[in-house]
């Protein structure tokens, strides 16, 4: 299922999405992907004529080891033209080895890349590309930023890559980037891989993780913790579903109040369960942000059912109609609210454009210590802190 309301600059950027996307966790508006795609129509307008003899240039200072050189707006231009053919995916990733290599030596270029060719990579759908650039060795430093580490995993999770997702996170720990090792957007990304994988070792790599932040004092955001508990439904751990959707600090969320409902009649204790529905009788201010899925009134009734406590099923049959005649009931599924696209604050324009490379190269000390504010500014963003913003519209 798309999203249609999504911002295009034209009818072919649109049917393309169309064609050749599934579904992403975070919008393209929250990667940067809108601005990005303004931004290629843009430079392809620019080039219209001169396109072809740009690509011809710059594979000749690519092939060139001598005193040719990739500046900053040519791999600004070529990140903007590059196409899913095969040739222009091949003169990116040369222009990319080539100014990496001038940066190291030379200090060239201050811009940070790694943001805009992941949203390239996303935009023209090459996973396995982006996933080899991110995990190629003399490309060190140069994908270390949290907003690409999210465009990566994202890209993963479209495609079903839940497993990669894992793995790229765990390589994110291991570089322990920008002060820290936990970017919470990129938590939310594992949490839902595990949840689409709905494994056995899925669901243990979510319970030690979830253990881990807990005991590290990391709180996820919500739409984490409603994934590894709603994981442990699946899993038929409604006790842990329990022990997890309790750490989220304002109980009366649509997802919270369902994955609670489903777990104590799980467990047999469907008199919890109505209490649960019972409760929003008490919530009326704003009764669309109190209602219940159609499959866990079910999951509810079936356990009522089991009890053969005539009071408690006449109890339930009263509190079901009135939730129905009042709109309360969603025809939505959990899976189908806790899978919703996450809109975000967008970071392109306080990280991508401000940052100038704090953390382009990771040799790069000095240039490090003249960003540290803004890195800080940033990180209470991103990892939360007092006066920190969420960073989501809509968390459930």
């Amino acid at each position: 299922m798309f999203r249609l309301s999504r911002v295009f600059c034209n009818g072919s950027n649109l049917t393309n999405y169309l064609k050749n996307s599934s579904r992403t966790l975070y919008t393209l508006n929250s990667l940067g992907l809108n601005s990005y795609i303004e931004k290629r129509e843009k430079v392809k307008q620019f080039f219209v004529r001169d396109g072809d003899s740009f690509r011809e240039k710059m594979k000749e200072f690519v092939a060139n080891d001598g005193t040719s050189m990739i500046f900053t707006e040519d791999l600004k231009n070529m990140c903007h033209l590059t196409g899913p053919n095969e040739e222009d995916v091949q003169l990116l990733e040369g222009m990319v080895r080539k100014f990496h290599q001038q940066n190291k030596e030379t200090r060239f270029g201050n811009f940070i890349f790694g943001p805009v060719i992941m949203r390239c990579l996303h935009h023209i759908n090459k996973p396995d590309v982006a996933l080899k650039w991110f995990k190629d060795p003399e490309l060190d430093g140069f994908f270390d930023q949290l907003v690409t580490y999210q465009i990566l995993c994202d890209m993963l999770y479209e495609h079903g890559r839940y497993q990669d997702v894992i793995d790229v996170y765990e390589a994110i720990r291991s570089k322990q980037i920008q002060g820290g090792t936990n970017p919470r957007y990129v938590v939310t990304l594992v949490f839902a891989a595990c949840y689409k994988e709905n494994t056995p070792e899925s669901f243990k790599y979510a319970s030690n993780l979830f253990m881990e932040l807990s005991n590290i004092g990391h709180i996820p955001i919500r739409r984490a913790i409603t994934f590894a508990a709603a994981l442990a439904l699946k899993q038929n751990a409604p006790h842990v579903a329990l022990e997890i959707i309790g750490t989220v600090r304002q109980q009366n969320y649509v997802t919270v109040r369902n994955i609670k409902a489903e777990a104590f009649s799980n467990l047999g204790r469907a008199d919890d369960a109505v209490a649960i529905l019972r409760g929003v009788l008490q919530l009326q201010d704003t009764p669309n942000r109190h209602s219940f899925t159609k499959d866990a009134i079910n999951t509810v009734k079936e356990a009522v059912n089991k009890t053969a406590d005539n009071e408690l099923i006449q109890n339930f049959d009263r509190l079901e109609k009135y939730l129905i005649e009042n709109g309360q009931v969603d025809d939505k599924t959990l899976e189908d609210i806790i899978t919703a696209e996450i809109e975000t604050k967008s970071t392109e324009n306080s990280w991508d454009k401000n940052s100038l490379a704090a953390s382009y190269n990771n040799n790069n000390r000095d240039n490090r210590r003249d960003n540290r504010s803004q890195i800080y500014r940033f990180q209470r963003a991103e990892y939360g802190g007092r006066g920190a913003r969420t960073g989501l519209t809509d968390m459930d």
